[in-house]
């Protein structure tokens, strides 16, 4: 790392110690959730719309708490997370960008997939010494990667 990217660093930690100084003693923000769709989300651009939905309602299981012809906010049955993709008239980078979900019967997710989806469309590897981990793309080549809970 050079001497400008070691003094950016620098400073940059100094005024986050300087934020969280201000900070303390200070109310939280009042986030209210009652009632609402989301609590938070990500949402991420493709531009094969109808093939990336297909995938997270068919291949995942997903379902939608909203749909139209440029934006789908997915979910669970239960409701247990939700994430987004937008139509974008462009190729959108996706590098570096990874959906984690984790699941405590990898097994029987894995045989799901398996079935779902064409040979080597997964892959397992350890994740820990007490965790496997599957990877997938999307259609649109977001990395998704389900880990196992060690408990399990």
């Amino acid at each position: 790392m050079s001497r400008y990217e070691r003094a950016r660093l620098q400073g940059w930690r100094d005024t986050g110690q300087k934020a969280m100084d201000r900070a303390v003693g200070t109310d939280p923000l009042p986030w209210d959730f009652r009632g609402t769709v989301f609590r938070c989300t990500w949402e991420y651009p493709v531009d094969d719309f109808e093939t990336e939905v297909g995938f997270h309602l068919e291949t995942l299981g997903c379902t939608t708490l909203a749909l139209d012809d440029r934006y789908a906010l997915f979910t669970t049955r239960d409701r247990a997370f939700t994430f987004a993709c937008r139509r974008s008239a462009e190729h959108a980078n996706l590098a570096g960008h990874v959906l984690c979900f984790m699941t405590r019967d990898i097994a029987r997710f894995e045989r799901a997939l398996r079935e779902r989806l064409p040979e080597r469309a997964v892959t397992a590897r350890s994740g820990s010494s007490v965790q496997r981990v599957l990877d997938l793309r999307s259609p649109a080549g977001l990395r998704l990667e389900i880990w196992e809970f060690p408990d399990a």
